[in-house]
């Protein structure tokens, strides 16, 4: 793998957690669960992830040059689809939620 891959991938993921570190702080100033670790990994984990599939797609492209270009952006999307449906879809709990929410403790 070329330095400069190695580089830009790693800058990449460091504006990634950058900008998670941003919203998680904001988060914890609000005082809501998920606070800024959680976001700086699960930005950090999502733009590697993502880069990673555009290598491959870049691969990919390179071997499948010969067949066409239709198949190119198989592997981004899989994995963009991926991490938009596992990392974005469920919204955290919030406290007063759990607190109110019947259990098998307290389901009078």
């Amino acid at each position: 793998m070329d330095c400069l891959v190695k580089l830009t991938t790693l800058g990449y993921v460091g504006v990634a957690k950058g900008l998670g570190a941003v919203v998680g702080f904001e988060r914890e100033l609000a005082d809501k669960p998920a606070g800024m670790r959680t976001h700086m990994l699960v930005g950090g984990a999502a733009s590697l992830l993502f880069t990673a599939a555009v290598g491959v797609s870049v691969a990919l492209h390179e071997i499948l040059i010969a067949t066409g270009a239709t198949l190119l952006a198989l592997a981004t999307l899989r994995v963009a689809r991926f991490v938009e449906t596992r990392m974005g879809s469920k919204p955290a709990e919030s406290h007063q939620d759990s607190e109110t929410r019947p259990t098998a403790d307290n389901s009078g």
